[in-house]
């Protein structure tokens, strides 16, 4: 994974224009209720996190963090006191966000090669960016290089293909291939997404679906510890 921002659509975010006009998707009625849907489950998330910790992260980094779209969630969830800083790839999307006002630390970095230390962050948020990630071995790559920022935990968005929807991916993309053409991307299982944690170098605390029944709605948080940190549970 040399480069994020080779991955997938990940260049599309570097426009100003694209930037300008991403957080229209939220402004509709249906976008406000897939933001609620996904701050309520990290709020979740982060629960669990705590619980794990026996205390309140003292430092969370949002990655990518865009436009700000969690923002809402940090002033809510974060303990006084404590340091949320966003870092993205995308210094159009970083601009924006500072234009509406986000308070929060932002820092340009790619996601592959973060401009932190070991150890750096009590827990790495990562919402809205492994589904636009091509292959394993990149999205491992990335779970590693966050093993190594994190201390605490991490908090991962995926998506998932055993619903409806991903079941209708997979005949588009077999009807693409038929006409020689690639078709939609496939994204990974449950079993997988979970293994693809592990091999990231972290123990699953726990998995929060976005929307109930887990196989209508295909988005889900992974929680997940360090491995070797002597809180984490046996087994999952």
């Amino acid at each position: 994974m040399a480069d994020s921002r080779q991955e997938g659509r990940l260049d599309v975010y570097l426009d100003p224009e694209n930037a300008r006009s991403y957080d229209r998707r939220w402004a509709a009625p249906r976008g406000v209720r897939r933001d609620l849907r996904k701050q309520r489950a990290l709020g979740r998330a982060l629960k669990l996190v705590c619980a794990a910790l026996g205390r309140s992260p003292q430092c969370i980094l949002d990655a990518p963090s865009g436009t700000g779209r969690m923002g809402g969630v940090w002033e809510r969830e974060a303990a006084p006191g404590s340091l949320v800083f966003g870092l993205d790839g995308s210094h159009p999307m970083l601009r924006e966000a500072q234009a509406k006002g986000w308070s929060m630390p932002l820092v340009a970095g790619d996601l592959a090669h973060m401009p932190l230390g070991n150890g750096t962050v009590d827990v790495l948020v990562c919402i809205r960016f492994l589904h636009l990630v091509k292959s394993r071995e990149a999205r491992v790559a990335f779970l590693t290089e966050a093993a190594r920022v994190t201390r605490g935990g991490l908090i991962v968005d995926y998506r998932h293909g055993q619903t409806p929807r991903g079941l209708g991916r997979r005949l588009r993309r077999v009807l693409a291939r038929l006409g020689g053409k690639a078709g939609p991307r496939i994204w990974p299982g449950r079993a997988q997404a979970l293994d693809e944690v592990r091999q990231g170098g972290f123990e699953v605390l726990g998995v929060v679906p976005v929307r109930l029944p887990w196989w209508i709605g295909d988005k889900m948080l992974i929680v997940g510890l360090p491995v070797g940190d002597s809180r984490t549970p046996q087994g999952t």
